[in-house]
């Protein structure tokens, strides 16, 4: 059985504008968390755990919209990325495929996630976008490693996996199974 479970119906533009703003001003402090690996670009952040329960839980136009004005407000140098960064330099770094993989796993997830209170579904729809995610971030980092070392050889793609992947995946798997389950719980307390 599907259900619309999206938290605030917004009936206005006006409503629908502070939603999305409150959801980017969500997404700019669950950048601040950040924790930075020695031998990576990339750093841990909540971001993960944040835009994929905002994918799980809001309409498809409040999370993809949130995650439009946040990438809009980093890129027009507001310190809203991961550590206070901001600016099109950043957009444009090591970690910027992972900034336009937000968009493409927070649409999987919408169109792919039921919005049921069933765990497995949601974590399905969530295990996709994270595969998503992995695939912009690591693509964009190989690009970068590449122009940054003078081509593309198998030691540029084993080091994008190492660095931009790989000590990722258990951290980010934890993130997606928490946001799983708190959806979950408010689907199944909203569907009462």
């Amino acid at each position: 059985m599907q259900r619309n479970i999206a938290v605030i119906r917004a009936e206005s533009r006006t409503a629908y504008w502070f939603i999305t703003l409150a959801l980017a001003v969500v997404l700019a402090l669950s950048s601040q968390f950040k924790f930075s690996l020695w031998f990576s670009p990339v750093p841990i952040t909540l971001q993960v755990f944040f835009i994929f329960l905002i994918s799980m839980i809001f309409e498809q136009r409040f999370a993809v919209g949130s995650l439009l004005v946040y990438m809009a407000l980093g890129t027009g140098s507001l310190p809203v990325f991961a550590g206070g960064a901001g600016g099109i330099a950043y957009v444009f770094g090591p970690t910027g495929g992972y900034l336009f993989g937000f968009l493409i796993a927070s649409r999987i997830i919408g169109l792919l996630q039921t919005r049921t209170d069933r765990w497995g579904n949601q974590l399905l729809a969530a295990s996709l976008g994270l595969g998503a995610l992995y695939l912009c971030g690591y693509g964009w980092l190989l690009v970068w490693l590449a122009g940054a070392t003078g081509g593309i050889s198998s030691a540029t793609v084993m080091l994008a996996w190492q660095q931009g992947v790989l000590p990722f995946v258990f951290v980010d798997f934890l993130k997606i199974a928490a946001a799983c389950s708190i959806a979950s719980l408010l689907v199944s307390k909203k569907s009462r």
